[in-house]
């Protein structure tokens, strides 16, 4: 035999070799995308149950936020209505500081909610 007879010889074997390996790694490619599938589906399922409740959360609050900006909106009606009656009267200053006091109270809640409401919006439509 030849020295080229030889190498050709190592080279067939080791083409054999390389093509065994890659057949074995391929299979456990296979096996570990078979894997991640199933984990995904798995996660999938778990993932809807959790926005579904999600969603009815955020359905509560919205309601819930909606309700609370409408009283403080009564409140703060109620509070200005008072105050005209109190002005008319000619009522001490500070009676009419601490109204203004809690009218700018309920404005910034007002708008805090408001706040909620447009985040609780924009993230249920994510």
């Amino acid at each position: 035999m030849s020295l080229i007879e030889i190498l050709t010889v190592i080279l067939i074997i080791a083409a054999i070799v390389l093509s065994i390996y890659l057949i074995i790694s391929l299979r456990k490619i296979t096996a570990s995308f078979e894997s991640m599938q199933r984990d995904f589906h798995s996660l999938s399922n778990k993932t809807e149950h959790v926005l579904e409740n999600l969603n009815r959360t955020s359905e509560r609050i919205d309601k819930i936020t909606a309700d609370v900006e409408k009283q403080w909106n009564d409140l703060e009606d109620k509070l200005y209505n008072i105050r005209q009656k109190l002005s008319r009267f000619s009522a001490p200053t500070s009676v009419l500081d601490t109204i203004s006091t809690v009218k700018n109270f309920t404005s910034g809640i007002s708008g805090l909610i408001k706040g909620i409401s447009a985040f609780i919006s924009g993230w249920k439509s994510n």
